[in-house]
């Protein structure tokens, strides 16, 4: 028997992330990027996620992402391996871990990797991801959707420019009316009334609607927030709970997001051309740009104390 896969569920090779921190702060996009700032084809012309940079700081820990990581995981391996069985793909299903036995496999991998301090957020994140995965599993269990992708790449060609834009979409699922639902799965600590406002103005989520509008034509139906409110991983009373909100299409923001992501794209590549190392590329210090998840920046003492 093959060796059981384990999903992939990171970043697209050039997406919103990528736009999204350029924008809010050209120096800090550049000391997160510094060998790899402009997108990376392979012999073939596609688009790549670049190597490891040896110079780029390691990223922060933050139990949300961690969190998110793993309970992502056990999503992707539920549905992955009901796509399998929805085509009669077995040896797909028999060779992908099951949901909860992927989280351990995941935990397994990455708290090798990790930093001693980090090692309880890894205890924590497969504590709190079995209890929802399982709990997930159980209330979607007889969902009738058809399984169209599964953290699948897609590429967009924005503005004039082309520029390039990709993103993995979580889910696709594909209803009985044969409308296609672009899903994204949110893991939050309290589901809040503005989580779908915040999600349905983010870049993310506009992309969604540009992508799927543009591989689905008029089967596409829209962008789903699959909202997912974890308990603490001390609580094992609470459980977790689930909303699944459609977001309103926006057409004011949509029309002008190609334009939007190509003016950036522009502004780096323009950057990048003129051969100012991408760690002294702009400043723009903001509140926003300065600190995350609650922690100021890691450059933020380098940037505050050099003076270009």
């Amino acid at each position: 028997m093959l060796d059981p896969r384990l999903l992939f569920t990171g970043p697209s090779p050039f997406g919103g992330h990528r736009y999204a921190l350029f924008d809010l702060c050209p120096r800090k996009y550049g000391h997160e990027h510094p060998h790899f700032p402009m997108p990376l084809r392979d012999e073939l012309g596609a688009l790549v996620s670049p190597p490891h940079d040896p110079e780029a700081p390691e990223p922060k820990s933050a139990w949300e992402l961690i969190r998110g990581t793993m309970i992502h995981t056990g999503i992707a391996h539920h549905y992955a391996r009901k796509r399998a069985k929805q085509v009669g793909d077995t040896a797909t299903y028999d060779r992908l871990y099951a949901p909860v036995a992927s989280l351990a496999a995941l935990h397994a991998q990455e708290r090798g990797r990790a930093h001693p301090e980090d090692w309880g957020l890894w205890d924590d994140a497969l504590k709190v991801g079995k209890r929802a995965v399982k709990e997930y599993c159980k209330r979607y269990a007889f969902e009738s959707a058809k399984v169209e992708v599964v953290e699948e790449v897609f590429v967009l060609e924005l503005g004039e420019n082309k520029a390039p834009y990709t993103f993995r979409l979580d889910l696709g699922l594909r209803d009985s009316s044969k409308k296609v639902w672009m899903v994204d799965h949110k893991t939050t600590t309290r589901l809040r009334r503005d989580h779908g406002w915040q999600y349905n103005i983010s870049m993310q989520f506009q992309a969604y609607a540009v992508g799927g509008r543009a591989v689905y034509g008029t089967d596409y139906g829209g962008v789903v927030a699959n909202m997912i409110e974890c308990p603490d991983p001390e609580d094992m009373e609470t459980r977790p709970v689930f909303e699944r909100p459609n977001m309103p299409n926006v057409s004011g923001f949509l029309a002008g997001f190609a334009g939007r992501v190509s003016e950036i794209y522009d502004r780096m590549k323009r950057l990048h051309e003129s051969g100012l190392p991408p760690q002294k590329w702009p400043k723009k210090p903001s509140y926003s740009s300065c600190r995350a998840y609650g922690r100021l920046c890691q450059h933020y003492e380098k940037c505050s104390a050099e003076i270009d």
